[in-house]
């Protein structure tokens, strides 16, 4: 008597996956912010990143309900950017205006970023530590220190400021680097998620910042291969 042809297995992947209701809210609620925003000026900035920081930060990550597998992902396919200007986005989006952004552009608002948190030896807060018409960068010019509006200031010299600060502080005394340090920066270099972590080593101790919520698998994975 001849078999029956037998069914064939249904296979974990093929199961339908059951989408928590509040969930998939919240990503349409954003996601619609984002594609609203997304080819809109400047003007539009703070919506979109905002959106996008939304998604990214909620635990667990909504992009996953919006069907990508991580944030690298849903950055290039979405917002178009790569992780690291994603990601730098996001963190002024938070703390800016659009008329800050607009006058003095994102990339001067990010070094601001991290010569607040240099000034004051830990991360900022959920808002600036003072008004921005307020602050002073202290800058070298003609043969002496001076310290300069934010407005008079450049990228570079807040870099610069920052780095200074940090020497100061005894946080990155050896200008050349650990090899633990060289190490962990080539492998998170060789993960594009994770290219945009924060790498420092002093005194015998490695901090990590930045280290993306939606990439921890990502990251665990790279540290093993670490020796």
């Amino acid at each position: 008597m001849p078999k029956r042809a037998s069914k064939p297995a249904v296979k974990p992947a093929d199961l339908p996956v059951p989408v928590d209701v509040t969930l998939k809210r919240l990503w349409d609620k954003h996601a619609k912010i984002i594609a609203a925003a997304i080819d809109r000026d400047a003007s539009a900035f703070d919506e979109r990143w905002e959106a996008a920081a939304a998604i990214v930060d909620h635990e667990p990550p909504l992009y996953v309900v919006g069907g990508h597998k991580n944030a690298a992902e849903f950055f290039k396919s979405v917002l178009r950017e790569p992780p690291r200007t994603a990601f730098r986005n996001m963190r002024v989006a938070k703390y800016f205006s659009p008329r800050d952004e607009a006058a003095h552009g994102v990339a001067k608002l990010d070094a601001l970023l991290s010569f607040l948190e240099a000034k004051q030896k830990k991360p900022l807060g959920k808002s600036l530590p003072a008004a921005l018409t307020k602050i002073r960068v202290p800058i070298a010019q003609y043969g002496r220190d001076d310290a300069v509006p934010l407005a008079d200031a450049t990228v570079a010299q807040l870099r610069a400021a920052t780095k200074k600060l940090l020497k100061q502080s005894g946080r990155t005394r050896a200008v050349k680097k650990g090899k633990l340090q060289e190490s962990l920066e080539a492998a998170f270099a060789g993960v594009e998620l994770l290219a945009g972590i924060d790498v420092r080593e002093d005194d015998g101790f490695v901090s990590l910042r930045r280290i993306p919520v939606g990439a921890f698998k990502a990251f665990t994975k790279a540290l093993r291969g670490v020796g």
